[in-house]
Parts: structure tokens; C-alpha cells; sequence
């Protein structure tokens, strides 16, 4: 169709941290930090939550911000959690948080030794 797109990054910017979707060590220390609009207290170990943000740039040059979703309003950016929907237990997010940080956990900080358990219920290790 003749679509053109300009993707930018802002990898080695300060860009996440202008949009408060990325926090410095001491920020995510004192842990509480401003998130999707909110005031939200974080894990002394969390230094990047999600984000995407649309932005237009007109025939003058001026930049206009269209559009950013953050947390949930987020997800139709991530593809996984739509094949996680579909299962028979869904996500299983029926921790005390009854979000995906209840199960979805960094490779090293699940118990019994690393090992801990797929979606599907699976060993994994």
C-alpha cells in the first residue's frame, strides 16, 4: 500500500524516564514512583514497566503525542498474552497481586532450585 512508518527507540535516551516508564536505582529504592499517571509504589528491583507512546510529526515539524498505553492498555503490544488468554486456565492470575507478577517470574527467582513450572504445568528447569 506505500505505507511508510518511522520507528524510533529510545534506547540510550532518557526518554523512559521522561515518560516515567523507566526508573533510576534510587527512585526504585524509595518505592514509590509515578506510573500510567498514577502515584505507584514498585519493587525496590523494578526498573523498567511497560509502555508504548504514539507520537505525529506535521508538515511544520511540530510533534504531537497521540497516543500511549501503559500495564494492561499495553498488552496488545505484547503478543504472548493473548495466546495466554486462550488457555484453559488463562493466565492464572490468582495470586494476592491477581496479576501476572502472582506467576511470571525472572528465570533465577523461582524456587526449588530454579526450577519452577510452565503454563501448562509442565517441570521447568
Amino acid at each position: 500500500m506505500g505505507w511508510e512508518f518511522c520507528w524510533v527507540s529510545s534506547y540510550e535516551s532518557d526518554f523512559n524516564y521522561d515518560f516515567h516508564v523507566s526508573f533510576r536505582p534510587d527512585e526504585a529504592k524509595a518505592g514509590k514512583t509515578i506510573y500510567n499517571f498514577h502515584e505507584k509504589k514498585i519493587g525496590q528491583e523494578t526498573y523498567t514497566l511497560s509502555g508504548h507512546s504514539v507520537f505525529y510529526k506535521n508538515a511544520k515539524g511540530e510533534i504531537y503525542h497521540t497516543y500511549c498505553a501503559f500495564g494492561r492498555g499495553d498488552e496488545q503490544f505484547m503478543g504472548i498474552f493473548g495466546f495466554f488468554d486462550v488457555l484453559p486456565k488463562g493466565r492464572e492470575e490468582y495470586g494476592p497481586a491477581h496479576a501476572l507478577p502472582d506467576w511470571a517470574k525472572v528465570h533465577d527467582r523461582y524456587g526449588n532450585n530454579g526450577k519452577g513450572q510452565t503454563a501448562c504445568g509442565c517441570a521447568a528447569g
